[in-house]
């Protein structure tokens, strides 16, 4: 534990620990939880205590843990909603990769939620399994979780990619799905484009673009067989009609709406009219998506 403080009526903790997926480097992660419905003497909290469902958020590029507990305020909402809110990183840190630095779309702050299989990267680049494994596991073990059945995803820009791509390949691990502003189809983004997408897959996963489809939301939208799965969870996409990812070709939600459409898979779609990409968009649409996921990790 780095520091904890009084947030709303809940705690938010500031951890670290060393992480096995990422190559044994420290990785860090923020954890807000309500406050118990009855009073606590001490922590760790007592085995016997009533839980909370959790909300697990991805952020994107740039960003790490911090950047939404400090600006979007989804505290206030989870502690009205009674979630825990679990922030990880956006990639590893302290590998010291030749080139990790030198993009803001590629290595430091940009992981993409994949698990890279190329060199030198696939040491340490693995927050597909982080986010999906080693991180939950933790929190459940640590925190007043109700457990790993009572889960939802959400992200941001690259995280909104990343939370549409995990509970597409793995839909009975979570209990609802929503992107804000997602990368929702990273395929088809131009190379070139700001960011350059295709640029960090490629360096992350390998030319062969089959194997880049793992962690496309539209590819797997694409590909989604209900009589295999099973039912895909509730999905809410939220874009600013005036993201400028948007409007340069990196988000392309529709893309994503129509592979939906084709594989019958329902989905809530909600554009902003005046709102961008910034944390000013995330922290005025945010408590719509706590208050999305509060109702199915509900029911």
């Amino acid at each position: 534990m780095l520091k904890t403080h009084r947030h709303y009526e809940g705690t938010l903790f500031r951890c670290a620990h060393i992480s096995e997926a990422l190559g044994c480097l420290e990785a860090r992660f923020s954890v807000y939880v309500p406050d118990a419905p009855r009073a606590r003497t001490a922590l760790p909290y007592p085995k016997d205590c009533e839980g909370f469902p959790m909300l697990l958020y991805l952020s994107g590029l740039t960003c790490s843990d911090e950047n939404v507990i400090t600006k979007a305020n989804a505290q206030d909402h989870c502690s009205a909603e009674g979630l825990i809110f679990v922030a990880p990183d956006t990639s590893p840190r302290g590998a010291n990769l030749p080139g990790e630095g030198e993009r803001f779309d590629f290595g430091l702050a940009a992981g993409y939620y994949v698990d890279a299989t190329e060199e030198p990267w696939s040491q340490h680049w693995r927050m597909r399994e982080y986010v999906e494994c080693e991180l939950p596991e933790l929190v459940h073990a640590h925190f007043p979780t109700l457990g790993e059945e009572a889960v939802s995803i959400m992200g941001h820009s690259m995280g909104g990619m990343g939370a549409l791509a995990c509970a597409l390949r793995r839909p009975n691990a979570y209990q609802s799905v929503s992107a804000l502003a997602p990368i929702a189809h990273p395929t088809a983004v131009p190379s070139g484009s700001s960011p350059d997408v295709r640029h960090a897959l490629m360096k992350y996963l390998g030319d062969d673009e089959a194997a880049w489809h793992l962690y496309d939301p539209t590819q797997l939208a694409q590909g989604y067989r209900k009589d295999k799965k099973g039912p895909a969870p509730p999905i809410l996409v939220d874009v600013g009609a005036d993201d400028e990812f948007l409007a340069s070709g990196v988000l392309k939600p529709w893309d994503f709406i129509e592979a939906c459409r084709q594989s019958d898979l329902t989905v809530d779609f909600q554009m902003r009219a005046g709102f961008d990409h910034s944390y000013f968009y995330v922290s005025t649409a945010i408590g719509d998506h706590v208050a999305f996921h509060a109702k199915h990790l509900d029911s």
